[in-house]
């Protein structure tokens, strides 16, 4: 069953200034990456035994100058993709909540500072719908549909192409990543929620040193009943690795952002 923790809570600061750092685990049984709002607003983070203050604001790049959080949900999610010590990052929410959006911008962001060679993009290819059967081309030309999202983000095929030709970005299809070894590379994993078992735990095990990845899905968007009834790569992962490792961090996106429709489309429908 999907955990029900979702990234962060409030506390009182009396509470905080009564118990030494050591002993804040056990007063509030925090888990490793876990946020906490502090009385007076501050966004605090669970790290290495003591609450931290939560910053991401230092922004300034072309990818990242125009990206402010719009929420407090996302801001938590930039906490983390920024985090180089949070290897695996999980973003869930609803549609339009800034999911991928916040992704590509952290890891085009990180590739500029040089934190990472490259930004790595993967997807399950399953269609909502009738299959349109086999794509015609080369391989990139049979999984450029797929990629439509992150290239959403960064602005349109020519910017994908000439950020291609300089080796900032590689995309490819979940099929042909068994025996990879993905090194330095910020690996972005879009609609998580239609991967299996197998997958996720194949796709966790390219991650090589120097490297992240980021799951985003939604688990109200299942495409096919094969990911339903248990068989959810991406609840697995949870379940397994919710406060275990503070190599792990998830956080829960509420509010979608994309346009009033979206956000009444997600409500109700």
């Amino acid at each position: 069953m999907l955990s029900t923790y979702t990234g962060f809570r409030t506390v009182d600061d009396s509470k905080l200034a009564q118990h030494y750092e050591n002993e804040i685990q056990n007063l509030l049984e925090l888990k490793p990456n876990e946020f906490v709002i502090s009385s007076d607003g501050k966004l605090l983070k669970y790290k290495e035994r003591v609450l931290q203050v939560a910053s991401n604001r230092n922004l300034d790049s072309q990818y990242m100058g125009k990206v402010k959080p719009k929420n407090l949900e996302q801001e938590m999610a930039l906490d983390l993709l920024l985090d180089k010590d949070v290897k695996c990052v999980v973003l869930i929410g609803q549609a339009g909540c800034g999911k991928t959006f916040l992704a590509a911008h952290a890891g085009f962001f990180q590739v500029e500072k040089r934190h990472y060679d490259k930004v790595f993009f993967t997807r399950n290819h399953v269609e909502v719908g009738k299959p349109l059967g086999a794509l015609p081309g080369d391989v990139f030309e049979k999984i450029k549909p797929y990629c439509a999202s992150i290239v959403d983000q960064v602005g349109g095929w020519n910017v994908m192409f000439d950020l291609a030709e300089h080796k900032t970005v590689e995309m490819e299809a979940i099929s042909y990543l068994q025996g990879r070894d993905l090194k330095e590379c910020f690996i972005i994993v879009d609609e998580a929620q239609n991967l299996n078992k197998e997958q996720i735990k194949m796709l966790i095990t390219r991650v090589g040193e120097g490297s992240k990845i980021v799951l985003c899905g939604d688990m109200e968007q299942v495409a096919t009943k094969e990911f339903q009834n248990g068989n959810n790569g991406l609840e697995h992962l949870l379940n397994k690795f919710i406060g275990v490792t503070p190599l792990f961090g998830i956080v829960e996106l509420k509010e979608s952002v994309r346009s009033e429709l979206a956000k009444l489309a997600a409500k109700l429908l």
